[in-house]
């Protein structure tokens, strides 16, 4: 079979072998083979190594793995030399980083799947750069708005666990002057267009003040 990502990479396997949808990540097995079995699986992912991990020195490491006593061999992915393969009992996994893109595809080691990965190794086509700059941009933008909205979840418990300890009022008073005071520092150090998300972020503080002002006035 032939498979054509939509990200630009494509590459070949024997025949019988069939892409599992909607499986994520990307997921392969053989005629014999199931997702979560031991034999003929295959799965790919796509993502993006901090710098330090970009040579193929740095994730031979076990620190990149996480795991002690690894065996890591070099190995060739599509002509891409910049490739490891971390060999476990039951499950091979091959790192390879292309044009800042990292690839990391995980293989059960029973023979019909080794023969289908030298496949796989011997067909793979790298997107172009330009395809692969722009996987980049989008591995990247999506990592900074999960990172903000981890962060808008942590102020939401925040907020929970305190009107449950019954804190709330301490915590707006809180909030409220780290919001000050950030923004008098950007006000400070960049006067001209600054300070339109904090302002936003203390309105809505206000408002939970004055609600909380409310809830007392109504026990009281």
């Amino acid at each position: 079979m032939l498979y054509h990502s939509p990200i630009g990479f494509s590459f070949e396997l024997p025949e019988g072998w069939q892409n599992i949808v909607p499986i994520e990540p990307l997921s392969f097995c053989g005629p014999q083979g199931q997702i979560g079995g031991q034999t003929e699986v295959i799965q790919l992912k796509v993502n993006v190594l901090p710098v330090e991990y970009h040579s193929p020195e740095a994730r031979a490491s076990p620190i990149f793995w996480g795991e002690q006593d690894v065996e890591v061999r070099r190995s060739n992915l599509g002509g891409e030399a910049n490739v490891v393969v971390l060999r476990r009992l039951t499950s091979n996994e091959i790192s390879a980083v292309h044009e800042g893109v990292h690839y990391n595809i995980t293989h059960s080691t029973d023979d019909n799947t080794i023969n289908a990965i030298a496949r796989l190794s011997a067909t793979f086509t790298f997107p172009s750069i330009e395809d692969a700059q722009r996987v980049v941009g989008r591995i990247r933008g999506m990592s900074a708005q999960q990172t903000e909205d981890r962060d808008e979840m942590d102020e939401i418990t925040a907020l929970g666990e305190a009107i449950e300890s019954g804190q709330l009022h301490a915590t707006i008073r809180d909030k409220l002057q780290k919001e000050f005071k950030e923004r008098t520092a950007s006000k400070t150090s960049s006067p001209v267009g600054q300070g339109t998300g904090a302002g936003c972020s203390l309105a809505i503080l206000l408002v939970l003040f004055a609600l909380l002002a409310a809830v007392i006035l109504v026990i009281s």
